[in-house]
Formats: C-alpha cells, sequence, structure tokens
C-alpha cells in the first residue's frame, strides 16, 4: 500500500499499473533517486519511480545468470556507501545493481551459502549478509568477500532472522537462539601472517647438500645438471588453517604465481640456465601476504653455453666456412676444366657409340632378315620385323639427341632390339626382364644405348652357339642409391666363345664394349656416378661353363 498526502488515502497498485507481486518481503528508499525498491518472494526486485509513477520488474535472466538478478525469490535489500542496491536472493546469493547492470555473487565468490536471508550496510559502506550457513562481508567496491562460522566464536551459523545495527555501529544478528553482537571494525581486524618454513628442498630426488639449513640460505648453486628440483613447506599457523592459503612461483620463470590445494610442495623440471627467485607466500580468503620465503637460486650453464666457448665455435665456423668456399671455388674450376677437357670426347665417344650400336653390319642384317622374310613367303613376319626395326631406329635416334634418357625409353628400346634378335634367330632363346615396383622406370635417368651392348654381348657370344634353347635374364635392382643391371645367359661361357669366335662378332665385340667403357669412364669423371661392370662365369654342378654373367652398377 502506498499513502498519498496530497489525496490523503492509500493506493494499492495492481496488474493495470504493472505490479503483480502479493507477497512482499522488503522496502527501501532511495531518497536520493526518489526511487522506492521493492523485494518479493515470487516474482524478484521491482523498482517504483515517484516522479513518473512507473513499476519496472528485475528478474532472473537463464541466459545471463551473472550479470541479472541472483533469484526470483529476494529476502532482503540494502544500499552501500557508493549508492548501489544489494538485494539477498534464495538460492541465487546476493546481486548488486548500479543503476545500469547486475552483478551477481554466490558461494564460489566466498559465500557460505547461496540462501541469503538478511541484507545491512555497515558505517564503512560496506554490506553483511545473513544466510544459512554463516555471516559473510562483502567489500563494496572490490567485492572480495569474506565469511565467518562457529569456527569464528559464533554461537549458531543458521541466520534466519533480519539483522540492524545499533547507533554505536554494532551489528546485531537474529537467529532462533537469540541474537549475536559484534562490532565489524574489530571482526575485520587483521591477524599476522603465518609463517611459512621450507622443511626440505631435493635435486633429483635427493636431499640437497644443506636441506636442513635451507632456511637460513639466501642463495643456492646448482649445475645444469641439477635443473630437476623440489620442494617442501610447513606453516606456523593453526587457527583456522583450513582458511588458509599457499601460493609459490619461481621468479624469472613462472609467469604467474602457482595455487596450491591440499599440498604443501612444488616441483620444477627442465629449468635453463640462470638465475631466479623461489617465492612463497600465505593468503586468507582472497587476501594475500607478501612474500615470506625468497631463496635465490642460480643455475649455472653448460660449457658449450659460455661466451668463450660460443667465441670459440663462432670462430671455427667461420674458418670452415672460408675453407669450404675455397675448396668449392677449387672444385667448380677443376669440374669447368674437365668439362671443357671432355667435351670433345663426350661428343665423340657420343657418336662412335651409336654408329658401333648401329653399324651398317647389323642394318645388313636386319634388311637381309626382311628379305628371307620375304622369299619364304612369310610377309607378316617381315612386317612386324620391320616395324620393329624402325621403332626401334627411331627410339636410337631420339634417344641419342639427349645425354640420359628415362629408364623406361631404355629399357623399350631393349625390348625391341631383343624381340628382332629373337625373330632373326627363330626364337633360340628366351628373355625375361624383371623389374621391381621400387624401381619407377619413369622418374630414373640413365645415360643412352647404356645396357644394349652387354645384351647383344651375351646374345652373340653365349646364345649363338649354344646347340639347345638358351635363357637371357635382364634384373633391375637398388643397392645402396645405386641402380644395378644383372644381365646373365646361360650360353656357352667366355672360354668357349673364344674358341668359335667368329670375325663378324669378334669385331662387333670390340666396337660396342670398347666404346661403351669409354662411355662409363667419361661418365664416372664427369658425374661422379662411380659406375662399375662385373663379368663373371656361371658353372654347373660338374664345374663345366654354364653361362655368363655382367653386373652393372651406377649411381642415378
Amino acid at each position: 500500500l502506498v499513502w498519498r498526502p496530497e489525496q490523503k488515502n492509500w493506493w494499492k497498485p495492481d496488474e493495470r499499473n504493472d505490479f503483480i507481486s502479493s507477497s512482499v518481503s522488503d522496502l527501501l528508499a532511495d531518497v536520493e533517486r526518489k526511487t522506492i525498491w521493492i523485494a518479493t518472494q515470487d516474482y524478484g526486485l521491482f523498482r517504483f519511480d515517484e516522479p513518473s509513477g512507473k513499476f519496472t520488474l528485475y528478474r532472473h535472466e537463464e541466459a545471463d545468470p551473472e550479470h541479472s538478478l541472483g533469484a526470483y525469490m529476494v529476502n532482503s535489500l540494502c544500499k552501500d556507501g557508493m549508492g548501489h542496491i544489494w538485494a539477498a536472493t534464495d538460492p541465487g546469493g546476493i546481486s548488486r545493481f548500479d543503476y545500469q547492470s547486475f552483478v551477481t555473487l554466490n558461494s564460489e565468490d566466498g559465500l557460505p551459502s547461496n540462501q541469503v536471508i538478511s541484507l545491512i550496510t555497515d558505517k564503512a559502506g560496506n554490506v553483511w549478509a545473513g544466510t544459512l550457513k554463516g555471516l559473510a562481508w562483502i567489500d563494496s567496491r572490490k567485492l572480495q568477500v569474506r565469511s565467518f562460522g562457529l569456527e569464528d566464536g559464533m554461537t549458531s551459523d543458521y541466520l534466519d532472522l533480519p539483522m540492524s545495527v545499533t547507533s554505536h555501529g554494532d551489528i546485531l544478528a537474529g537467529t532462533v537462539y537469540g541474537y549475536q553482537a559484534f562490532y565489524p571494525d574489530r571482526l575485520l581486524q587483521e591477524r599476522h601472517p603465518p609463517t611459512i618454513l621450507l622443511t626440505s628442498f631435493k635435486v633429483f630426488d635427493e636431499n640437497y647438500t644443506d636441506s636442513l639449513n635451507i632456511n637460513y640460505l639466501k642463495s643456492i648453486h646448482l649445475s645444469w645438471k641439477q635443473n630437476f628440483f623440489s620442494f617442501e613447506f610447513s606453516s606456523s599457523d593453526f587457527f583456522q588453517a583450513q582458511k588458509n592459503e599457499y601460493a609459490y612461483r619461481l621468479s624469472g620463470f613462472d609467469p604467474d604465481w602457482i595455487i596450491l590445494k591440499d599440498r604443501y610442495s612444488g616441483s620444477y623440471t627442465n629449468v635453463p640456465p640462470g638465475d631466479y627467485v623461489l617465492e612463497l607466500k600465505t593468503g586468507r580468503e582472497g587476501r594475500w601476504y607478501p612474500s615470506k620465503v625468497l631463496l635465490e637460486i642460480h643455475i649455472g650453464s653448460p660449457f658449450w653455453a659460455t661466451w668463450w666457448f660460443r667465441m670459440m665455435a663462432v670462430c671455427m665456423l667461420c674458418g670452415a666456412v672460408w675453407a669450404a668456399y675455397r675448396r668449392r671455388i677449387g672444385q667448380i674450376r677443376k669440374e669447368e676444366s674437365l668439362k671443357a677437357a671432355f667435351n670433345q670426347r663426350i661428343a665423340r665417344t657420343e657418336m662412335t657409340a651409336l654408329r658401333a650400336q648401329m653399324n651398317p653390319h647389323f642394318v645388313f642384317n636386319c634388311l637381309s632378315s626382311i628379305n628371307r622374310f620375304i622369299l619364304v613367303n612369310q610377309p607378316d613376319i617381315a612386317s612386324d620385323y620391320l616395324t620393329k626395326f624402325s621403332r626401334l631406329i627411331r627410339l636410337i635416334l631420339d634417344n641419342s639427341r639427349s645425354e640420359t634418357v628415362p629408364l623406361n625409353k631404355e629399357l623399350e628400346a631393349l625390348q625391341l632390339y631383343v624381340e628382332m634378335e629373337q625373330m632373326r634367330f627363330s626364337n633360340r632363346f628366351k628373355f625375361q626382364l624383371f623389374v621391381p615396383g621400387e624401381v619407377q622406370a619413369e622418374h630414373i635417368e640413365v645415360p643412352p644405348l647404356l645396357i644394349q651392348p652387354y645384351v647383344e654381348n651375351a646374345i652373340w657370344h653365349g646364345l649363338m652357339h649354344k646347340k639347345e634353347s638358351g635363357l637371357l635374364k635382364v634384373d633391375l635392382y637398388f643397392e645402396q642409391k645405386r641402380l644395378c643391371v644383372i644381365i646373365e645367359d646361360n650360353g656357352v661361357g667366355r672360354a668357349r666363345a673364344m674358341e668359335l669366335k667368329s670375325r663378324s662378332a669378334t669385331v662387333h665385340k670390340s666396337q660396342g664394349m670398347q666404346v661403351t667403357a669409354e662411355r662409363l669412364e667419361v661418365i664416372n669423371q664427369l658425374y661422379g656416378a662411380k659406375a662399375e661392370v662385373f663379368t663373371e662365369d656361371l658353372n654347373n654342378q660338374n664345374g663345366e661353363a654354364a653361362g655368363t654373367r655382367v653386373t652393372l652398377k651406377i649411381s642415378i
């Protein structure tokens, strides 16, 4: 009900005036702003503006609980020294309104309980709150909370009745057992901070040499290998020990204080060399006292991190760089001279190799074979042979234009050459080519016509003189970043071939093999390819010649 002096009657606001509550619990007059605050237990907090005669409702917002009224049930109101309005809610804690926004404090901020029954303001302008689990003091400026209960001397911490303040400043808190009186300044009087003592200091879980006197040491020195250490401490304060809080930090290493909970120890690992200060401090209910333990810790640097070693290393590095530079310059000059000296030799050798591989004798034999196929009325075979011959000529001419060709192109030319030789000798031998998956032929560069002379030599000197059907195998594999090619035949062997040598075969061999040897020599000198050729005779179980194996190794 509102008494209106001018009309001399009572006015009862209702829904038409935007006031819908029927359970008013407390009233607060803000004289400066001509505002009446109305606490209700069913809808929240109402604000009545006297000049306009309008009501405004403030409620709890689930979407923003920290910046709205704590709960819809409001038990008590008060006004602090800065003019802010405080509301005791149940079970939402305490909400402060500065006429712009709400700030809500609850048990997570230090309140004994979220069920706040009564509020009152002391002479300093700070707020006292009575809850169902004890008494709370709130610094209205810093919003810091201190709580008090049975351990502080209260006869009951179930404060379910209103509080009041006397003319002398004493605060009276009502309970079912009577009221309790206290003076705020004496209750808030700061106690002396407790003393902290280090009880142990360990390095790699071993007690430090002077661990017993650690509290009397100002500093300790550790080597760079002793950067794993831990410590333990104790407190001399046993009064309300559950309210004490502890924190530590290693100044120069930790960016902030490390708050301890339910333990009295700390540890550090992998601390880099340098100078640090171990600090320990204590606090109570959010209030921290200055550091009580200051221990300087010096961790030495390893010899390679000292200034003299670094200077020596820099000098050695500069010397090595200069030596490498001079060596590289010498290598470049040597390579340039080699390239200039071997330029003409390379061209001459490559041209000689081309003529040796595709000499008139070979061309004449191919044309003779084609003619023979035509005379015996085998035009299809002649056509196939001529097609392969033209493809082989085309591949050899294309490959001869570059110093290196893809391995797959080299193998394609080799396959065509062997197929032509098989047709020429009426398939007197079989051919097997094995390329494992690890050898990606399309991505490997090799000198052109490098394998063909060894294959040709195996056919002409090993398999041509064999009466029964022969076998020619070419296997490729990797060995220590080198491409290995094995050309193996089951012919008559080198000794028997020497006895049955023919003039054409001898000339053909001397040209092809000699040119190939010269090319390998030039490749080794120019590119450092470390190309090597190994030839071995194969024998059967009776010790008789059973063929020849040639192994070619070249870096790619």
